[in-house]
């Protein structure tokens, strides 16, 4: 047999169009008996300020997503590794060339009541698992289209060349979930509507 045949025995495959690894941490906190999902608020000083997160980052070369969680998750609420218990790892996206892996995990000595803003994180608020259960998220259509250099592109290699389809293509679902005091939707809201989705399945 060619060796490429045998090496794709154990050929561990990959998305294709991925050019930017990405892994966040939903983290877990236990209140007065009930778990919470704590959320980030993002800090002023870096990409989009003001918006609801949880703690993550882009995949170093030298690391797994796993291990990106973890650190991105300790830099950002200034804990340390010890503190973190991964549960395990959720669903992905892959979207517009991004990989985004999707950690669960519980903060074990986390002081919700002394957190520090940092140059990342501007607060944090929590929000009981059991809420989400009860207060489904809204979910609104965006339609994607592609900007198309017609003087580049070459047409002619293509079916119908110029009127090919492009356009045609289906609305791209964005949650929104309703909070007392906070925004979420977008890829927040949509991984934890998965671990909602997780948790009572069954």
């Amino acid at each position: 047999m060619d060796s490429w045949m045998k090496r794709l025995k154990s050929y561990q495959p990959q998305p294709l169009g991925v050019q930017r690894i990405y892994a966040i941490l939903m983290p877990l906190v236990q209140i007065q008996d009930e778990w919470h999902l704590l959320f980030e608020i993002r800090s002023a000083t870096i990409s989009q300020p003001g918006e609801t997160s949880f703690p993550g980052g882009r995949v170093d070369n030298d690391e797994t997503p796993g291990q990106a969680a973890i650190r991105e998750t300790c830099e950002e609420l200034l804990i340390e590794p010890e503190t973190i218990k991964i549960l395990g790892e959720l669903d992905s996206i892959i979207d517009f060339g991004r990989w985004i892996h999707c950690f669960v995990g519980v903060l074990t000595e986390f002081d919700i009541e002394n957190f520090t803003a940092n140059s990342e994180v501007e607060r944090i608020f929590t929000v009981p698992i059991e809420f989400f259960k009860t207060h489904p998220p809204e979910i609104h259509a965006l339609t994607r289209t592609y900007d198309v250099k017609r003087d580049r592109f070459p047409f002619d290699l293509i079916p119908e060349g110029q009127r090919y389809p492009f356009d045609a293509l289906s609305d791209y679902p964005i949650l929104f979930y309703s909070l007392p005091d906070e925004r979420l939707w977008g890829i927040t809201a949509t991984f934890v509507n998965r671990l909602i989705q997780f948790i009572y399945e069954n």
